[in-house]
């Protein structure tokens, strides 16, 4: 997704090296986090930290979709025609 958008994230300062970063961070924590923390995970205060850390990522993601997701609807906007219209079913 990233090099199918690079020419257009080009265009807006920032969100690429965003991008990059939330590409290395999710792959952390979808390989090796769990695995690196797995002491903390067993504590209370230390996983009452990693839950903190893990909402900051989250509100990380979701605001970097919402930037990108509208650069995305920009450039799908100028490449595609408005949606067909469904029909109605009919029942036998």
């Amino acid at each position: 997704m990233i090099k199918r958008l690079a020419p257009h994230l080009e265009k807006v300062p920032g969100p690429k090296d965003r991008l990059d970063a939330a590409r290395e961070r999710r792959n952390h924590l979808a390989h090796t986090f769990c695995f690196d923390r797995a002491p903390d995970l067993c504590a209370p205060a230390p996983a009452i930290r990693l839950i903190t850390e893990l909402a900051a990522d989250e509100e990380i993601f979701l605001n970097l979709f919402a930037e990108v997701q509208a650069i995305s609807r920009a450039v799908i906007g100028k490449r595609v025609s408005p949606p067909l219209q469904p029909t109605p079913c009919t029942s036998r």
